[in-house]
């Protein structure tokens, strides 16, 4: 079996991100379209996309690259929001994300990564 593409990737994890998320309470079901647009223009294509299994209070979380930049994307389940974390799951979030987000603002924030 080959391996999977980062569209697979994508797919799968916000598949399940999805359904995380209606079954905690919809607080990131709308958001989550406007970060998967995103991430696919702003991930560097020679890097191949990561899911991971969750850790403690986090997750569905998906790795992605930014110029040379890891980040975490996670799904905190104390919050409901998922969250934008450099290098490390557990460290501080850079962006923590809702419904409630702006687009715009969350525009800006992807940018500034």
């Amino acid at each position: 079996m080959s391996k999977p593409d980062n569209f697979e990737i994508i797919q799968k994890y916000f598949t399940e991100l999805v359904a995380k998320s209606h079954s905690d309470g919809n607080q990131v079901v709308r958001v989550n379209y406007a970060i998967i647009g995103l991430m696919v223009l702003t991930h560097n294509s020679d890097k191949l996309l990561e899911i991971s299994d969750g850790y403690k209070d986090y997750s569905n979380i998906l790795w992605f690259y930014k110029k040379d930049e890891k980040y975490a994307l996670v799904y905190n389940k104390k919050t409901g929001d998922i969250e934008i974390r450099k290098n490390i799951v557990h460290g501080p979030a850079i962006l923590s994300l809702s419904n409630l987000t702006p687009l715009t603002e969350l525009i800006v924030d992807f940018e500034k990564l």
